[in-house]
């Protein structure tokens, strides 16, 4: 009887730490695929922020919006282009929140805008010159670029500390002494300035 007692308490043991394991490897995937979902919204919010650039520029004779960071979507927020505080905040971003009494700052937004000073058709190859990007303190191992002609590039264990380090990747190996690099690297340190301490 005592032995009937142990095994078949060994027994509920052992079903016990099946059913942790399967638990927990049924877990994993579904985070994956959460954090995977998030990276695409991400990547999603950073076209629409684009399209909306675009059509800013339909309506000013090319240019962007001439301020950087959260200045420049602000203006695309005021004037109705993208007015949805939401998609200027990245999924995966936990902390930066709607601004209160609708004023939009560097802390409402997920997204860094270095697009400002520029105009379409400034540059000789758009889809290598970044427009806006996931501040990289926000870092969650991979990094969403929006590049001048629209399309968004993920890039997966990119480590950077600032924004600064995303304009001087896109920067390496693609016309590096152009003159508009300086406005581009000029933009991204204004908007390191906010960064949280």
């Amino acid at each position: 009887m005592e032995s009937e007692t142990k095994s078949s308490g060994l027994l509920y043991f052992f079903l016990g730490i099946a059913a942790l394991i399967l638990i927990l490897f049924l877990l994993t995937p579904e985070q994956g695929g959460r954090s995977k979902a998030r990276r695409i919204s991400s990547n999603s919010n950073l076209k629409q922020i684009g399209l909306a650039i675009r059509q800013y520029a339909i309506d000013y004779i090319d240019h962007f919006p001439n301020q950087p960071g959260a200045d420049g979507f602000r203006t695309l927020i005021e004037q109705g282009f993208l007015p949805d505080y939401i998609l200027y905040i990245s999924p995966m971003d936990q902390t930066t929140s709607k601004p209160k009494n609708g004023q939009f700052s560097e802390s409402n937004t997920s997204y860094a805008y270095v697009g400002a000073g520029f105009k379409e058709g400034d540059f000789p190859e758009p889809g290598k010159i970044p427009l806006a990007f996931e501040k990289p303190w926000f870092d969650k191992g991979y990094m969403n670029i929006l590049y001048m002609d629209g399309h968004v590039q993920s890039f997966e264990k990119m480590k950077f500390k600032t924004c600064v380090d995303v304009v001087e990747f896109c920067r390496k190996g693609n016309n590096p002494d152009a003159p508009y690099w300086q406005t581009l690297l000029s933009n991204a340190r204004l908007i390191d300035k906010t960064k949280p301490k």
